[in-house]
């Protein structure tokens, strides 16, 4: 499909905000562009989103090589009805730096990709970052403050999934300027694991939150104490409120604790311990026994060496004092752990082993 032609295409939207909509069928994506009008009154009031099928004509044209429906050549749209959002290809940033063309206007995913930005550093909108995923360097965009929610949050230090539309802005080559566009908050993303570690009696079984609204259910439902469900892709660099409430709450309003987060990139695991009540004696060194959320950076979600099992320990106990984690036979594992205490990881060999937990 060239520029100049006057189509009728119909397809789901993959991201909607502030001036754009970018719209996808099993062939090709699309920009729409509309700075006022009805259909960006849509976008704003949130009737035109991820999912929403929409049909559109117009004529065809190109800025900065994007390919487009632009304003005034948008003649006329129609909701079609609401279905999923498209699912992203999974690519590398080196195929999309040698075949951006193949996947313009269209939503992909990059996985591992460390953005630089510099320690703390904040996004700013109109600007351009590098990412990396180790197959290469992209130019990573942050669209101006009305088109994109993740300005003014912050550059994850570890790396990231960016899942996006790719664009494109260049003034004189069709075969260059490619670009990723994250425009939703969880647009970077990175796996993050909740276990259910607290002997609380009112917390037996849990919900488990994260960013909900009053009408959100659970992200994890009728989670039991001493369960790790799987690691979820949530938000990196930005406010993460995980909000935790007794099995078969009815919303987040039911709350027993809530708290916020930011995550940096890389695996991260949230271990909740502690208690709501005087359910337990008080914690022998003095360290509190309030229910809380500890949280590991740098978690693994596999061995550093395939022939070995890693693992770490942390200290969940609220009642117990510093302890020593020995292997029967082998010898000590770590020493002097406390309560609340997350260890580095180490790797052993795969057999049976007897493990031992005494006062440090």
């Amino acid at each position: 499909m060239g520029t100049g032609m006057e189509v009728t295409i119909e397809g789901t939207v993959s991201r909607a905000l502030g001036q754009f909509a970018y719209l996808q069928d099993e062939t090709a994506g699309i920009t729409i562009r509309q700075p006022s009008g009805d259909l960006f009154e849509d976008i704003a009031d949130g009737d035109i989103g991820p999912g929403t099928v929409v049909r559109i004509t117009g004529t065809t044209s190109e800025f900065r090589q994007l390919f487009q429906i632009n304003d005034g050549d948008l003649t006329a749209y129609e909701v079609r009805g609401q279905s999923t959002a498209p699912q992203p290809q999974v690519v590398t940033l080196a195929d999309l730096a040698a075949t951006g063309e193949d996947f313009e206007g269209e939503l992909v995913r990059v996985t591992g990709a460390t953005i630089d930005g510099g320690v703390g550093g904040t996004f700013a909108a109109g600007t351009n970052y590098s990412a990396d995923d180790g197959t290469g360097a992209f130019t990573l965009r942050i669209g101006n403050a009305d088109n994109t929610n993740r300005d003014d949050t912050g550059i994850p230090t570890g790396a990231v999934t960016v899942t996006s539309v790719v664009t494109q802005f260049d003034f004189s080559d069709p075969a260059i300027g490619y670009q990723l566009l994250p425009i939703q908050v969880g647009d970077l993303s990175a796996p993050t694991q909740v276990i259910h570690n607290s002997p609380a009696t009112a917390a037996a079984v849990v919900d488990i939150y994260i960013n909900a609204g009053e009408d959100d259910a659970p992200a994890l439902a009728d989670v039991p104490f001493r369960r790790a469900p799987g690691f979820l892709n949530l938000p990196a660099g930005a406010d993460l409120t995980i909000s935790i409430a007794p099995g078969d709450s009815e919303s987040v309003d039911e709350f027993v604790f809530q708290n916020t987060y930011v995550l940096n990139g890389g695996s991260t695991q949230l271990i909740a311990t502690g208690v709501l009540s005087d359910d337990l004696p008080a914690n022998p060194e003095s360290i509190s026994t309030d229910f809380t959320l500890l949280v590991a950076a740098n978690a693994q979600v596999a061995s550093a060496d395939p022939m070995q099992v890693d693992f770490n320990v942390v200290h969940g106990s609220p009642n117990a004092p510093s302890v020593d984690v020995n292997a029967r036979g082998v010898g000590t594992l770590f020493p002097n752990a406390p309560y609340t205490g997350i260890t580095g990881y180490t790797g052993v060999a795969p057999d049976t082993y007897i493990i031992d937990s005494t006062a440090a």
